[in-house]
């Protein structure tokens, strides 16, 4: 499955104006000032991590990202916030099978809209419950896209967003029941 995305800096740019817009939201309801060390699953440029950096001084993250060009320019946008120093790592590799050994123990994971651009999602949240400590929190935010209605339906518009992939339905509705495996999501 091709990144439906791109990588383009038009495209990253947008990645962390969208963030900008949409952070009260995602974070508003989630509490991570009381840890010390999270990762973060697909951290692509590194919206995400630059919020939280913000908002919670005392925390560090490790990021995870599998394509190098996001994880490139998360390294640039992160170094021009002289407070973050030493309180990032970014981890080049596959989050679904990277077994990653962390410098500090880890409080809890997250992800902010990865599910829906990785095939069989199930196996990436299986490996996370590999390496992710027993009891710590794993926490996803993620669109629903059958949720988008169009009134009255265009037949049209409907037949282009069936053209997407990422668009046709939720992972969890194309891969079946993500706890049937008995692990807990």
């Amino acid at each position: 499955m091709a990144y439906i995305h791109g990588f383009s800096e038009e495209e990253q740019n947008r990645l962390l104006s969208q963030n900008e817009v949409l952070a009260p939201y995602i974070y508003r309801n989630l509490d991570f000032s009381s840890f010390t060390h999270i990762v973060e699953i697909g951290c692509g440029v590194g919206a995400q991590m630059i919020t939280l950096l913000n908002s919670c001084p005392g925390l560090s993250i490790t990021g995870i990202e599998q394509s190098p060009k996001q994880a490139h320019r998360a390294r640039i946008h992160l170094s021009h916030f002289p407070g973050f120093q030493n309180r990032y790592d970014i981890l080049e590799d596959d989050a679904k099978r990277i077994h990653p050994k962390f410098s500090q123990p880890v409080d809890a994971a997250f992800m902010v809209w990865v599910l829906e651009h990785v095939p069989q999602p199930e196996l990436l949240l299986m490996n996370t419950r590999t390496w992710l400590p027993a009891g710590k929190p794993l926490w996803i935010t993620e669109v629903f896209h059958p949720s988008f209605r169009i009134w009255p339906e265009s037949p049209a518009i409907l037949a282009l967003l069936a053209g997407y992939p990422g668009l046709s339905g939720f992972p969890g509705r194309r891969s079946g029941n993500w706890h049937s495996s008995g692990q807990s999501a």
